[in-house]
């Protein structure tokens, strides 16, 4: 069975750069594109129409910017993105933001090309993952052949470092982000909590309330309160609440 192209929408305020996307797209047979976007304001219109699953999306717009234009979408309508800007001063942002890739205009047909191909790369990995899913709660609950999250990127004095999931006490949602809390230290990252917890081990991540995980490694005790409630005390002398909507959660390793 052949594989369904991808569905593209190029984003860029100059006619220039939108047509050279448009020939090198027009001569790969694994893209569709299914339409252009001179500004921020109408990207959000056509992304919300169209239902694309890869976008070109320019930086630097007036107005409303690429960034800007990531930040306003629902997670349910989020394609995956290819950054792409005459300015290397945003690759972390676009890092942050997990964009599939960052190309640095002007680029060749090659660099082109190896964007595609780990766009491509990251939607069968997609794939994979909602047909593990599925099957999982086909069977009523997770299988062994779930991965979870060991690495996470975080920024650490100006540069992108590689943060060890287990090193982590316990993370703090912050709105649209997630606080990550590793001894006296807290690195910030773009992040609902309750997405995070879907990839987090069960055997190791408990979630205790609407705004907080923790390492179940780093409890230290429990403290009852009057209300039936407790109090989970970390290792670090931190105290965190479990709510009794969350009990279920520690029950298993409360035992």
């Amino acid at each position: 069975m052949a594989e369904s192209p991808l569905k593209v929408l190029i984003v860029d305020d100059e006619v220039l750069a939108r047509k050279r996307i448009q020939a090198m797209a027009a001569g790969h047979c694994g893209l569709q594109v299914v339409g252009e976007c001179s500004n921020g304001y109408d990207a959000i219109s056509s992304i919300t129409e169209l239902a694309p699953d890869l976008v070109f999306l320019d930086i630097d717009m007036p107005g409303l910017d690429g960034l800007d234009v990531v930040r306003g979408l629902s997670g349910d309508l989020k394609p995956l993105f290819i950054f792409v800007t005459a300015h290397p001063k945003h690759g972390l942002a676009a890092f942050e933001m997990d964009a599939v890739d960052y190309l640095l205009k002007p680029f060749d047909v090659l660099r082109f090309q190896t964007a595609i191909s780990r766009a491509k790369g990251r939607t069968a990995s997609l794939a994979a993952q909602s047909a593990l899913a599925a099957r999982t709660e086909h069977h009523g609950g997770r299988t062994d052949q779930t991965v979870y999250l060991k690495q996470l990127a975080i920024r650490k004095d100006g540069a992108i470092v590689p943060l060890r999931v287990s090193d982590v006490d316990w993370i703090e949602a912050d709105r649209n982000y997630v606080r990550l809390h590793i001894g006296e230290n807290s690195y910030q990252k773009r992040e609902a909590i309750g997405n995070i917890e879907q990839h987090l081990d069960p055997a190791a991540f408990r979630r205790i309330n609407r705004s907080a995980i923790v390492n179940l490694e780093r409890i230290a005790e429990l403290r009852p309160c009057s209300n039936g409630e407790y109090q989970v005390i970390l290792r670090n002398g931190k105290s965190l609440l479990l709510t009794q909507t969350c009990h279920k959660n520690l029950a298993e390793f409360l035992g």
